[in-house]
This record gives C-alpha cells, sequence and structure tokens, in this order.
C-alpha cells in the first residue's frame, strides 16, 4: 500500500500506511498506534485495580455502601483537578504529562501491592490510595485525550478519536478479567502486582510519542483564568453544553452501576470474584461491538442519532440487569449495557472532540473529566439506596433516570438533534481553527 506522511507536532513527521476502510484510517499512523497501545496497557492495570479494589473492600467488609464509596473516592479528585488537568495538558508537553503520570501511577499501585504482601489489610489505606491513585488520573488523562489529535492528519480526526475508545472497552475486557482469575486461583496481591508491573511498558512507549505541543497561548491571570476561558467556551455553543449535559447524564446515573457488581456478583447472583469478573468481561465484549458500531457510523449525524438512541436504551438495559437474578440473564444484560454506555459516551466524546479546536481542547477536555467527577454523589447515592432500601431497586431507579434524563436534555436542547447545523452556523469562531473546520476535515472523503 501507498506510504503516506502527515506533519507531528513541533515540525516532526511521521510515517504510516494507508488503509482502505476509513473507520481504520487513524491505525496508518505510527504515533497514533504506539498512543493507542500504550495507553491500552495502562487502562489494563486500572481496570484491574478497579475491579480488585472493589472486591478487597467487599471481602474486608461485606457493606454495599463501602464497596461502592470506594469508587466515589477515586472518582472526586477528577471534580477537584482535572480542570488543572486540562491547563496541563494546554500549558505543556503532553508527552511529559503523561509520562509523569504514568510514573506516579506504578508508585501508588505498587504501595498497595506492598501493603497487601506485607499482610495489611485494613481499609483506610485502600481509601487513601484511591484518593492518590484518582488524583493522578484526573490531572494526566485530560493531556492523554488531547493528544489523540496530535498524532494523525486533521481528515483522520474523527477516525482516531473513535478507534481510541476501543480501549476502554478491549481494557475493560481483558482487566477485570484478568484480576477476577488471579485473586481466584492465586492472591488479592499477586493482582495488584501484575497491574503494578503493566505500568511500566505503558510509561516506557510514550517516550516514543511526538511531544503533543497544543498551539495554546498563556494566558494572563494564571490557571483559574485558563480554565475559566475554557468554561466560556463551552457556554457560548449550545452544542457543547449539551453534550456537557449528557456526560453528566452518564456520569450520575450510568456508571455508578460499575461500582455496584461486587454486591451483585457475590450477595444476589453468588457467583463469586470469577463472577465478577465474568460480568466485567461481558461488559467489555458488549463494548467493544459498540466502539465497532461507532467507528462505522461515525459522521456527525449519525453520532448524533447513536448519543440519544444509546443512551435512552442503556438505561433501559441498566434497569433490566438490576432487576435479574440469573447469572447467565445478567451476563446477558451487562453485555448490552455495556453496548449501548460505549454508544453513548463514544459519540458523545467524539462530537465533543470534533468540534473544539487544539489550542483549547485539553481544557474542554478536562470540563469534561470535571462533569465525571460528579460520579461519586451518584456513587453515594446508589450506595445509600443499596444498603437502606434495596441494590435491585435502587440500580432500577437510577436506570430509569438514565434514559428519562436523555430525553428531557435532548428536548430542551436543540442543538443536539441538529447537531451539524449548529456547529455550521457557530457565531463565534476561534482565533485557531474554528469547531466547524474540524468537523468539515472529520467528514471529508480524505483526499
Amino acid at each position: 500500500m501507498p506510504e503516506e506522511r502527515a506533519p507531528g507536532v513541533n515540525g516532526a513527521r511521521f510515517r504510516g500506511h494507508t488503509f482502505g476502510g476509513r473507520p481504520m484510517r487513524a491505525f496508518a499512523y505510527t504515533p497514533f498506534r504506539i498512543l493507542w497501545a500504550a495507553s491500552l496497557i495502562s487502562f489494563i492495570s486500572f481496570f484491574m485495580v478497579l475491579t480488585a479494589r472493589g472486591w478487597l473492600l467487599q471481602r474486608e467488609t461485606g457493606d454495599p455502601f463501602q464497596v461502592t464509596a470506594i469508587h466515589a473516592v477515586a472518582m472526586l479528585p477528577m471534580l477537584l483537578f482535572s480542570g488543572w488537568g486540562g491547563v496541563l495538558a494546554d500549558r505543556f508537553t503532553r508527552r511529559t504529562v503523561l509520562i509523569m503520570g504514568e510514573a506516579l501511577n506504578f508508585f501508588i499501585i505498587g504501595l498497595q501491592t506492598v501493603l497487601l504482601f506485607l499482610g495489611v489489610h485494613d481499609v483506610w489505606p485502600v481509601y487513601v490510595l484511591a484518593l492518590a491513585n484518582g488524583s493522578v488520573f484526573a490531572l494526566y488523562h485530560p493531556a492523554r485525550n488531547a493528544m489523540v489529535p496530535n498524532v494523525v492528519k486533521p481528515r483522520d480526526i474523527s477516525s482516531a478519536v473513535i478507534l481510541f475508545t476501543t480501549i476502554f472497552a478491549l481494557a475493560q475486557i481483558i482487566g477485570p478479567g484478568m484480576a477476577g482469575y488471579l485473586i481466584k486461583w492465586t492472591d488479592m496481591s499477586v493482582a495488584f502486582l501484575v497491574a503494578t508491573l503493566l505500568v511500566l511498558p505503558a510509561g516506557a512507549m510514550a517516550l516514543w510519542l511526538p511531544s503533543g505541543s497544543s498551539n495554546s497561548r498563556p494566558t494572563a491571570g494564571g490557571t483559574w483564568k485558563s480554565i475559566m476561558e475554557g468554561m466560556q467556551y463551552i457556554w457560548a455553543r449550545p452544542l457543547l453544553v449539551g453534550l456537557t449535559l449528557l456526560g453528566l447524564v452518564g456520569t450520575l446515573f450510568a456508571l455508578p452501576y460499575n461500582s455496584i457488581l461486587p454486591v451483585f456478583a457475590d450477595d444476589i447472583l453468588n457467583a463469586g470474584p470469577q463472577g465478577l469478573g465474568l460480568l466485567g468481561v461481558a461488559a467489555g465484549v458488549g463494548g467493544i461491538f459498540g466502539v465497532i458500531t461507532v467507528a462505522f457510523f461515525s459522521g456527525h449525524r449519525q453520532l448524533k442519532f447513536l448519543l440519544l438512541g444509546g443512551g435512552v436504551i442503556l438505561g433501559m438495559a441498566i434497569l433490566s440487569f438490576a432487576l435479574s437474578t440469573a447469572f447467565a440473564l445478567s451476563m446477558g444484560m451487562v453485555a448490552i449495557v455495556g453496548f449501548m454506555m460505549q454508544l453513548f459516551l463514544t459519540s458523545n466524546m467524539a462530537l465533543l472532540q470534533i468540534a473544539s479546536p487544539d489550542y483549547i481542547r485539553g481544557r474542554v477536555i478536562g470540563i469534561r473529566l470535571i462533569v465525571m467527577g460528579m460520579g461519586p454523589f451518584g456513587v453515594i447515592l446508589l450506595g445509600t439506596g443499596a444498603q437502606f432500601i434495596d441494590p435491585a431497586y435502587s440500580l432500577a431507579l437510577f436506570g430509569g433516570l438514565t434514559a428519562g434524563m436523555v430525553v428531557l436534555v435532548a428536548a430542551a436542547i436543540p442543538a443536539l438533534r441538529q447537531a451539524e447545523q449548529h456547529v455550521l452556523q457557530d457565531p463565534t469562531p476561534t482565533p485557531q481553527r474554528a469547531p466547524v473546520e474540524a468537523l468539515e476535515v472529520a467528514e471529508g472523503d480524505g483526499d
């Protein structure tokens, strides 16, 4: 196949081979493949820790509230620090931010591993290290996402953003499955050890990435003013407001279902740690098919249909899983949840990235992650309902709220139903490349 060159960041150039199919076109670029692989390894470690940490709290306490609370503690820093992470992504070389983040991850997960090998099973260090892990994630994850458009040509941004989201679905298959297997057949400490060691190649591969500098200019007034500039940019564009609100709906009412899976696996389905891992695998398999679906229907008109339709069906699938008491049926429903979750979240992030120019993309993503930082409120509400009412009924209510709120937000913000028209009529173009230009190159024929 013919070789093509594309300009990298800071004058660097990188090579790739043209793929015939549009959905896979971003894999033509070597830097994208490196970023994708490094991120996949990192997120496998992330999902291993998430699964093992939840099971550790379930075994030590048997308390549904604490099992969900540990997820809330890990997510809370996203609310507090993601805005600063967005500023880091726009002000510094994104490669450096990634490498430093992976180094800190290695230290934090490694410390939990050492404590378990020493026989320390106290609950409070788990909370402290979960908080530290979440803080690092909030500070460096915006740089990871913002770097995606830096390693492909502008015409392939849509392909890159969508393919990049496959790492979440793949990691959700591999990570929980590995953690569940290792916990059942070896020991909790071994699961954390493997998760720790996986961080090393993820960090090392980042050394081969381009610097990923943005076109951002320093903002007079410092970090807080930079964050406010990103908020004002979103507030001036109804499409971005709508996407952010839908992200909030998913964060508060859909994503918390993950936090209560150990309770369902242990108390309702009687499936044990291996059953918990299988539920995670089922969700990941569904997620892979969801991402593939988005990849093959990646026009912005199609993305807004997948976003809204996927959000409604996602809520109904969570409700159905909550009411199931048969393990096989529950696995099937979790697979549907994973499928719809990816339709909903991938199309949301793809539209958000495509509509954001490079000079402010890190801050827009950082603010989107601040919204994800609202997740602890949803997790705590779910955990409280699970403890004082019933886990199944509480989760069923959250599923119904997800579907209902997606309909409500879509009805209130017409730009979500007419995303392409709104972006084309954006009255406030940026001093750099405007969102309409990003959308046009993503929708172009690649010539």
